[in-house]
């Protein structure tokens, strides 16, 4: 299911990305750990969608040659989040309270992360 963020007001990512040596069932590799909290994104009724602009396209991040996969946390929200590769128009989608890895289909380190729905309180 493709969906369109056009229109979305679009912010940069609060934070520096950088990449974090891992070894996941005896493979070792590389991770770009990102947080979001919402609400200093101006989250509210108000506000009630973001699109993240977030790029990896920087020194800290270049142990890390391509992007593979997407590991998203979205427990204890109740709102879709969606990580959206402009360069291939991949969309990958997190129901509310969900978690899990889904694959990325990009050649580059540039990404939406969107949240949909927020509401005040």
């Amino acid at each position: 299911m493709s969906h369109s963020f056009v229109g979305f007001g679009q912010v940069a990512y609060i934070g520096i990305p950088y990449t974090n040596a891992i070894k996941l069932a005896g493979i070792k590799g590389q991770v770009i750990p990102l947080q979001f909290n919402w609400i200093a994104y101006g989250a509210s009724s108000l506000i009630p969608n973001i699109n993240v602009l977030v790029n990896m396209d920087l020194p800290q991040c270049r142990a890390l040659d391509v992007l593979r996969s997407v590991y998203i946390d979205n427990l204890g929200s109740d709102n879709p989040i969606y990580v959206f590769f402009p360069d291939t128009g991949c969309t990958v989608s997190a129901k509310p309270n969900s978690e899990g890895w889904y694959p990325a289909y990009t050649n580059a380190k540039t990404v939406w992360v969107v949240g949909l729905g927020f509401v005040s309180g």
